[in-house]
């Protein structure tokens, strides 16, 4: 069933970096269709499927503390929640460690919070990308 992100959480194991966070950006996740046609192919191209998962990135915006700053380049494992749907007592996660790849510092102007931006890759190393279902 479908729900807003309120109540979503991420947490960031090595290097603990909290920030209030804003927005969570979507997750894409792909496999790479290897094109196997060959001289005696019709109609359509064919394909197989590769060995490999592309495990994605994703965007955090948070509101910016100039004081702490989303470190680059340390390897994590980030815990991303979603809420927890109504009547159980846990939401569903992803877990997978990965790294901070770029961070965006805002600009400062009067009458606006500022809000600064990571982008999460995940690197399908120590802990690969793994979902666990609410329950």
């Amino acid at each position: 069933m479908a729900d807003t992100g309120n109540g979503t959480t991420l947490s960031l194991g090595t290097s603990g970096f909290s920030a209030s966070i804003i927005r969570i950006g979507e997750i894409e996740q792909e496999i790479e269709a290897l094109e196997d046609s060959h001289l005696g192919t019709t109609t359509y191209k064919t394909y197989d499927v590769s060995d490999l998962i592309e495990g994605g990135e994703f965007e955090v915006e948070f509101f910016y503390d100039p004081d702490s700053e989303p470190p680059l380049g340390t390897v994590e494992v980030a815990t991303y929640t979603w809420p927890v749907p109504s009547g159980l007592s846990n939401g569903a996660t992803l877990t997978a460690s990965g790294f901070i790849r770029s961070r965006t510092i805002p600009e400062s102007v009067n009458g606006a919070l500022m809000r600064g931006k990571y982008v999460f890759k995940i690197d399908g190393k120590a802990t690969e990308p793994t979902f666990a279902n609410a329950s």
